[in-house]
């Protein structure tokens, strides 16, 4: 079979499944032996296949909502850029000749746009899984605030544990896990924020939007971790944010075996050499957890996100009066009808 003609692939646009048929077409030299040079790179999210008009030849060009493949021919090389809906895409190279492959699948590469760093305009890149039939996953840029700025809105041990924690050198570390726990309105995703833009470009923040059904399913979870979405020496970070019903000292007997492999992702065989660290998140004290999570070993960094006492909230906010009781960043942020005036710095993040 031979797809060659523009006018073809604009006719059949529409229909999607159009781009396995590419594929198979794309891979008969490779299986066959005729051109058994492959290389392949992962795309950036929401890199444009435009880039690349003038690398060479464009045979096909299939495209729907979300969703794009192209045939590509250059010298000595063929190469199928595709994408998925929401997903992100690859640029595969075949060759009869390894220096055409490898010739080609860099010129490629020198068209993607290098993501600008979180500290020029103050947003992070942020990736999210999440389960529709499939996983699948799609990211963001958010505003992240430098932790040096919001460092002095969480009480003194709060602030030491995320120094350790933002200085601490992955390859070293002994523990995959870092577990946060503490009660709503402690500051733990904004935390969290600022973790993503301190460690930007040596480790890749993933939300687990779905985190039960992805660990839930095996298959599931095996693509997660395949699926990198940055370079590939780099590390990422997994997080699962208010993972109470997931990691709650009785979580095997409701949920089976997610709980397993989230232990396994992290230090067992599942884990074992991924640049992985998982980032748990949960409004449950630490007695309540699943006594495998802390086991001496495990964790990276174990921090209680916690609320200041009367006497720190006099201290960090000295213009206001609160009740007796502690007072969490939301409240010290957000002051209640209790508190005396507004807040006259400014106000960095939504502390949840």
């Amino acid at each position: 079979m031979s797809i060659s003609t523009q006018t073809f692939a604009t006719t059949l646009a529409a229909v999607p499944q159009l781009d396995s048929v590419l594929w198979a077409e794309f891979v008969a030299p490779v299986l066959s032996g005729e051109e058994g040079f492959v290389r392949q790179m992962e795309l950036p999210p929401k890199c444009k296949r435009s880039v690349f008009d003038d690398l060479g030849v464009t045979r096909v060009d299939l495209a729907g909502r979300g969703w794009y493949c192209r045939l590509m021919e250059g010298d000595g090389w063929t190469a199928l850029v595709a994408r998925q809906a929401h997903r992100t895409g690859t640029v595969t190279v075949r060759s009869a000749d390894l220096a055409a492959a490898q010739a080609a699948i860099g010129r490629f590469s020198e068209r993607i746009p290098a993501p600008a760093p979180a500290d020029s305009d103050g947003r992070v890149e942020i990736d999210f899984w999440q389960v529709s039939g499939d996983v699948y996953r799609r990211s963001n840029r958010l505003d992240a605030p430098r932790w040096d700025d919001i460092a002095a809105n969480y009480p003194a041990e709060v602030a030491s544990a995320m120094d350790r924690l933002l200085a601490a050198d992955l390859d070293e570390a002994a523990g995959r896990l870092v577990l946060w726990h503490g009660p709503p309105g402690t500051g733990k995703t904004t935390a969290l924020r600022a973790l993503a833009r301190a460690w930007d470009g040596r480790c890749r923040a993933q939300v687990l939007l779905d985190p039960e059904k992805i660990f839930a399913s095996s298959s599931f979870l095996f693509d997660v971790l395949a699926d990198y979405g940055g370079p590939a020496d780099g590390w990422r970070v997994i997080v699962v944010e208010d993972a109470d019903e997931l990691i709650r000292a009785d979580a095997k007997e409701r949920v089976g075996q997610a709980v397993a492999r989230l232990l396994n992702l992290t230090d067992g065989l599942l884990g074992q050499g991924r640049r992985v660290v998982t980032l748990i998140t949960t409004n449950e004290p630490i007695n309540r957890l699943h006594p495998a999570l802390v086991r001496p070993g495990r964790c990276l960094a174990e921090i209680e996100f916690r609320a200041f006492t009367p006497a720190e909230a006099a201290t960090r906010w000295p213009d206001r009066a609160f009740g007796g009781g502690p007072v969490s960043l939301a409240q010290g942020f957000n002051p209640g009808p209790g508190a005396l005036g507004p807040a006259s710095e400014p106000r960095i993040g939504v502390y949840l």
